[in-house]
């Protein structure tokens, strides 16, 4: 498995459920990584807030397998990119990976630079205002519709296990809660506060801010 241990971190963040795996199927257009998509760089992973852009796929995978190449540099999270290209086969990949992580190549326009990323969490897709979203949590654990993006976990509204929502804005530089929303169903219909995107999944079922094509799964023969 390519994937970096901030990376691996990040992933294992995500519930279980709502791990991407795979092409574009049936991900609405915003989330399929085309030349020209406008999106937002993502993190490296572990509590950082930069992620890390090499000049060259071969520079980018080495960053990713633990070493420390030249030409990579460290850019903060959430600044505007533009997709110029995927790799979804990357130099040097291990025919027996069973999943393969792609690399895009990007266009920084504020700070005039080009490079490589993963496209897992490397960037982040545009979530559109108006986007359906579907709330979940597994466990004792319940949704919390926060007042603020830097609210208490534990406080908010109790929306339960589970609630249908509609994203009026989505903020992919914040730490905290990143998505503002409306509540669409149950008790608290029409109530507007914030939630995290890791406890949401599209009408695609899988999360609203990472790419299709993300994993490529290559272990059916």
């Amino acid at each position: 498995m390519k994937l970096r241990l901030l990376g691996l971190i990040a992933l294992l963040s995500v519930p279980p459920c709502l791990w991407a795996i795979a092409g574009r199927g049936n991900a609405p257009i915003w989330k399929q990584p085309l030349n020209g998509t406008t999106a937002f760089l993502g993190d490296d992973g572990g509590g950082v807030d930069t992620a890390t852009v090499c000049d060259t796929a071969e520079h980018a995978e080495a960053w990713v397998n633990y070493g420390n190449p030249p030409g990579c540099e460290s850019f903060p999270r959430g600044l505007k990119v533009i997709v110029k290209g995927l790799l979804l086969d990357p130099p040097g990949t291990d025919p027996s990976d069973k999943a393969i992580y792609p690399l895009v190549r990007i266009k920084i326009p504020s700070v005039d630079y080009a490079g490589y990323v993963q496209l897992f969490w490397g960037i982040h897709p545009m979530i559109p205002k108006g986007t359906t979203v579907h709330l979940r949590q597994d466990g004792a654990d319940t949704l919390r519709l926060a007042t603020s993006q830097n609210a208490d976990s534990e406080s908010g509204q109790n929306l339960g296990q589970k609630a249908t929502a509609k994203v009026l804005r989505y903020d992919p530089s914040a730490t905290g809660f990143n998505l503002y929303v409306q509540i669409l169903d149950g008790k608290y219909a029409g109530s507007t506060g914030w939630v995290l995107t890791m406890d949401a999944a599209g009408d695609d079922g899988e999360p609203p801010d990472i790419f299709a094509q993300s994993i490529v799964d290559d272990s059916t023969p």
